[in-house]
């Protein structure tokens, strides 16, 4: 591009319509590099075209800038919130969407409450109007949205709270059991060694392992009862508009727990009527202190405990 002198302007360079300003790429090869980019990864556009991957990095980043990069949540009711791991060392992202129409709001770096807060200073008054947020059991979500959208209800996915279940109930419950079968070497060694045999899916046991889960279960009622409660725990949140409520739960639990004698009891847990589960605030008891060799629950398992009627 040539320079030229201006009597007005001073020295200035030639304006050439095919190339924006202090670009190295015609706005043409720009125009197929952004094609490309939208189809394959950078590097292996980068091996196809020759250009330096942070080069199209760059222009990658411009593109999406001008193609979502603005805020416009528009009429969002319902958000759902994840995060995501960037690199490995616990370095994670936030993203947050619009559950109804299934469309990302906002990306941004970090997974705490400082981190996650500038999209609800964008969101400004809309806060007002989102009526349930859906996300893992993550506290500094869970404080931030309460903050912020104090009449949204929280969600809990699926997952983490079967799984807090199975880390905070079945398994305390399995220890418990081995504690007082200290004396019977044979029997404790079934227990201490079911933890995933109770914490796996029906459908997902292998050859031979439902035959043990059915045999343990009915030697053992106390485990019967929390695995049980499991499955209808899963189904009250797989089927959250069933009628019945919680009390058809805690009459499940007093069903289990009263029959302490004989044979475990054979419930379906589609036969109770069951409405969400929801936690509630109350402490578990002290983990076990250590005379001797006696089993310790996990130690990750510090947090709120989860209630369950009838136990």
């Amino acid at each position: 591009m040539r320079r030229v002198d201006c009597l007005r302007c001073g020295r200035v360079t030639e304006r050439i319509a095919w190339l924006e300003p202090a670009s190295r790429l015609t706005r043409r090869l720009q125009a197929w590099l952004e094609a490309l980019l939208q189809l394959l990864p950078i590097s292996h556009v980068s091996r196809l075209t020759g250009i330096h991957w942070h080069t199209l990095k760059q222009l990658d980043k411009r593109r999406l800038d001008a193609a979502v990069g603005t805020f416009e949540p528009g009429d969002v009711r319902c958000l759902v919130m994840d995060e995501f791991a960037l690199h490995k060392g616990h370095r994670y992202a936030t993203v947050i969407m619009d559950a109804e129409r299934t469309r990302v709001l906002w990306v941004g770096h970090g997974n705490s409450r400082e981190a996650i807060r500038p999209f609800f200073e964008l969101l400004g008054e809309r806060c007002q109007r989102i009526e349930a947020v859906a996300m893992d059991m993550n506290t500094a979500f869970d404080l931030e949205v309460k903050r912020h959208c104090p009449q949204a209800e929280v969600v809990y996915d699926l997952f983490h709270v079967v799984a807090r279940y199975g880390r905070e109930v079945i398994d305390r419950i399995r220890v418990d059991q081995a504690n007082l079968l200290r004396d019977d070497k044979p029997a404790r060694k079934v227990v201490k060694q079911s933890r995933w045999l109770l914490l796996r899916n029906r459908e997902n046991l292998k050859d031979g392992q439902a035959v043990q889960l059915q045999e343990l279960l009915a030697a053992n009622q106390p485990l019967a009862t929390v695995y049980v409660l499991k499955d209808a725990l899963k189904g009250s949140l797989v089927r959250p508009h069933c009628a019945g409520g919680l009390a058809a739960l805690a009459k499940l639990a007093a069903a289990c727990s009263g029959q302490r004698s004989g044979a475990a009891p054979t419930l379906c847990p589609e036969s109770a009527q069951i409405r969400p589960w929801h936690p509630r605030k109350r402490p578990l008891p002290p983990a076990h202190q250590r005379p001797g060799r006696r089993e310790q629950p996990h130690q990750g398992d510090q947090a709120d405990g989860l209630w369950l009627p009838g136990l």
